[in-house]
């Protein structure tokens, strides 16, 4: 869907609910981002629309990172989306395998790597 130039003008602006409003617009090409970039492991963990309400969050957190006229707004929505996407990664997958790093036979002692 194509975005009005008017609304383009207030996300430029910084303005936050047009930013939000650009979001909404865009929503389902996130998705089909977020999706395509979501690995198979974390996707058993967290849903596309829960990185995408995230990434929009963010965005309209931080509504000047919009105002450059050389960055597409959409690529800037990616970027927060794939931002969002690395910290789920650390929350389910990194810390799963730290877990799973930290269990220890009984008897077995941990000794630091000299």
């Amino acid at each position: 869907s194509e975005v009005p130039e008017e609304l383009l003008r207030r996300v430029r602006g910084g303005e936050p609910n047009a930013v939000a409003e650009l979001a909404e617009l865009r929503r389902p090409q996130l998705l089909a981002y977020v999706a395509r970039q979501l690995g198979y492991a974390l996707r058993a963990k967290v849903e596309p629309d829960d990185i995408v309400q995230d990434a929009v969050i963010r965005a309209v957190r931080h509504p000047h990172l919009f105002s450059a006229p050389e960055r597409d707004p959409f690529g800037v929505l990616c970027h927060l989306a794939q931002e969002s996407i690395v910290d789920a990664h650390r929350r389910y997958i990194d810390a799963q395998k730290r877990d799973a790093g930290r269990e220890v036979e009984p008897g077995h002692l941990l000794v630091p790597d000299l």
